[in-house]
């Protein structure tokens, strides 16, 4: 998994990080305190593939970011892809691939579909997963 988050909540939660990652290219290790809450996030030994976000480069997703922060309490997003041998090339691949496997919710662009919403069949052309 990627963790996005802003470049200026990282130090925090990666107290080793030197600078930033705007390409996902460092994998630092979380601080304690953040595995106590984020630990989910991470790998075994603790990393995390890091992308961090700055607003001057870009401001569409650090200001999402921090709205999230004020909704969830947590300036932070998990990125995936659905598995190596998920067919996602489109928008409706992806949308028909997130009901498949039953995703709490999906972003496509800036466009958020809940989980929920996916479930009740808007986005799917395909049957919904089992209720969880």
């Amino acid at each position: 998994p990627l963790l996005v988050i802003p470049a200026d909540a990282a130090a925090s939660l990666f107290p080793g990080l030197r600078g930033q990652s705007p390409y996902a290219g460092l994998l630092p290790q979380m601080s304690p305190a953040a595995r106590v809450q984020f630990g989910f996030l991470a790998h075994v030994d603790g990393r995390v593939r890091l992308q961090t976000v700055h607003p001057d480069s870009n401001p569409w997703l650090s200001d999402l970011l921090w709205r999230v922060n004020a909704t969830l309490g947590a300036p932070l997003l998990l990125g995936s892809q659905f598995g190596p041998y998920s067919r996602t090339h489109t928008v409706q691949d992806t949308l028909d691939e997130a009901c498949r496997i039953g995703v709490d919710g999906i972003l496509l662009e800036d466009h958020w579909i809940s989980g929920t919403a996916l479930r009740n069949g808007r986005g799917c052309k395909h049957e919904s997963p089992p209720q969880k």
